[in-house]
């Protein structure tokens, strides 16, 4: 116990510690994040140094996430973290050539898209990737989506880059496009989105939306092929699902055009496996479309970006409670040669 005393003259980096007790073994463990956090003014600076010099007088005692997450948020401006380090870095700088060819594809063609996910996140908080994110995400509107799967098929002949579900590959039984390069883990995920027949203002409209992507992602559930299946099934799933939500999500009904005017509301697409969540948004939370920039090079994102970060993250300008990656598989199998891969996709220009 420290006395009313001792504590009157304690400075402001050992009072800080104090009240922290319990954190001071978990950020010694997490030494990677500790390395990474870089001192926002004189007095983090002197909490993170004594941290780091006296690891053996730390308590034992153990810290919850939600405890680091506070400590973190308490004294770390996280807009300026530093980019990641390492394999880390080659994955992403690598990635971000997939994207930017992405980007030239959809600007030649005329295809629609916004960065999306952690993707939009980075771009809005770090100006590139979050320093822990590991992979891509962007959004298109089905029409933009639909012509994207024969384009990218003849944008790629003669590189090395495929769409995913044509080839054997981890990611084989994907039901929306996913964008790779052979013999990696390198990926971009493109997510659909659909346009609902009208706009969606009363909580009931809402309600019914909901309920109809819920049970629209039941319906998925119940359709999608084991990994033993072949290509065939794969691409028949994205036709049921198609029709399903033409017919039922959107009662055969169509938006009137132009959407400009009649603003219906944005759906995520039903056929994803792993991260469904029913999101929906208001037209103008998406366009216009407006540019932020992201590893150096400018990208389009939703018009009132912090509008749709917000409805899914919320406050997004805090740390996480999980720090961790999608998953360590992607940087244990990060090929030697990374660095020659990522000067290979650097070549590849879109004309």
């Amino acid at each position: 116990m420290v006395s009313k005393r001792r504590k009157e003259k304690m400075s402001w980096s050992e009072s800080l510690l104090y009240k922290y007790s319990k954190t001071y073994r978990q950020i010694w463990r997490n030494k990677e994040i500790l390395e990474d956090i870089k001192a926002q003014n004189d007095q983090t600076q002197v909490l993170l140094q004594s941290l780091a010099e006296k690891p053996d007088n730390m308590p034992q005692t153990g810290l919850s996430a939600s405890e680091f997450v506070s400590f973190l948020n308490y004294t770390v401006d996280i807009t300026k973290l530093p980019p990641a380090k390492g394999k880390m870095r080659a994955l992403q700088l690598a990635d971000a050539e997939i994207l930017r060819i992405f980007d030239e594809v959809c600007q030649k063609h005329g295809l629609q898209y916004w960065l999306d996910f952690g993707t939009l996140l980075g771009a809005v908080r770090h100006q590139g990737f979050i320093p822990w994110d590991d992979d891509m995400d962007v959004a298109m509107p089905r029409e933009s989506y639909n012509r994207l799967f024969d384009i990218l098929e003849e944008e790629f002949k003669g590189t090395d880059l495929y769409v995913f579900g044509k080839e054997k590959s981890y990611f084989d039984w994907n039901p929306f496009i996913r964008i790779g390069y052979k013999d990696t883990f390198l990926n971009l995920d493109v997510f659909p989105y659909d346009f609902y027949y009208k706009k969606v203002q009363t909580q009931e409209d809402k309600d019914i939306l909901q309920q109809k992507m819920t049970e629209g992602r039941e319906f998925f559930n119940q359709h999608y092929p084991i990994p033993d299946e072949n290509e065939e099934k794969l691409t028949e799933l994205r036709k049921i699902m198609s029709d399903y939500t033409a017919n039922t999500v959107c009662e055969n009904k169509i938006a009137e055009k132009p959407y400009e005017q009649t603003k219906p509301t944005i759906f995520k697409g039903l056929e994803d496996w792993a991260y469904f969540r029913p999101f929906y948004y208001d037209y103008d939370t998406i366009f216009p479309l407006r540019k932020l920039s992201f590893e150096g090079r400018e990208y389009c994102v939703p018009g009132q970006y912090d509008k749709y970060l917000s409805y899914i993250y919320g406050n997004y300008m805090q740390f996480p409670e999980n720090l961790k990656r999608h998953g360590d598989i992607l940087i244990s199998r990060l090929p030697d040669n990374i660095d020659e891969i990522t000067t290979k996709l650097q070549a590849i220009r879109i004309k």
